[in-house]
């Protein structure tokens, strides 16, 4: 069953287990100077152990304004983040 929630609410990914996800699909919007949205603070400074995400599917959206040097620097944070808790 789908699920909705912001990267705070995400953050430390202990939800993955608790709710079986397979899939995490992210959308993420950069502010200023590749600042994370207010949503996203919490999971930008916590810590997420290796090998949570191991066998689940993961998908970034990126937004932001290719007009800034940081374009889309919080997505690129995110995917990251993911990628090193074992998502794929």
């Amino acid at each position: 069953r789908p699920g909705l929630m912001t990267l705070n609410q995400a953050s430390g990914l202990d939800n993955v287990n608790e709710m079986s996800i397979t899939h995490v699909f992210v959308v993420c919007s950069t502010f200023n100077r590749g600042d994370f949205p207010a949503n996203a603070t919490d999971f930008e400074n916590t810590k997420i152990p290796g090998g949570t995400l191991v066998g689940v599917k993961m998908a970034v959206l990126a937004l932001g304004s290719s007009l800034y040097p940081d374009f889309c620097a919080a997505g690129i944070k995110v995917h990251r983040l993911l990628e090193k808790a074992g998502g794929t």
